[in-house]
């Protein structure tokens, strides 16, 4: 028996340790993702006293209020239109129903920028 195997017999009910190399690479792919962030929160902690001003503005606080009372509404349409298309598909007898199912999610596969146009 070789002394790989008997220290994986010792530790019972535990998996055994991934290679060392697979460390370095999640290692270094954790650095590597976590790099943005370490940035954004350098500059955002060096550039405070401007940062503060932009935000204390009172044109922050109606744009803040526009797009609170903006998320209010879609949320509301959305909600409205989607259970009245998902009950009228599933509890009623519409005709085309495989129509309307696909017709529905349609929106969902057009790009953002193609709707808005």
């Amino acid at each position: 028996m070789s002394a790989l195997g008997a220290r994986r017999r010792e530790r019972r009910g535990s998996r055994p340790l991934p290679s060392p190399s697979l460390t370095v690479a999640a290692v270094l792919v954790a650095a590597a993702v976590s790099l943005p962030l370490v940035y954004l929160v350098v500059r955002a902690a060096s550039g405070g006293e401007a940062a503060w001003s932009v935000l204390l503005r009172p044109q922050t606080a109606e744009v803040l209020g526009r797009t609170i009372g903006l998320v209010a509404v879609v949320t509301v349409a959305a909600t409205a239109i989607g259970g009245s298309l998902a009950w009228l598909m599933e509890r009623s007898d519409l005709p085309l129903r495989r129509f309307w199912a696909v017709a529905a999610a349609l929106p969902l596969a057009v790009p953002s920028y193609v709707a808005a146009l």
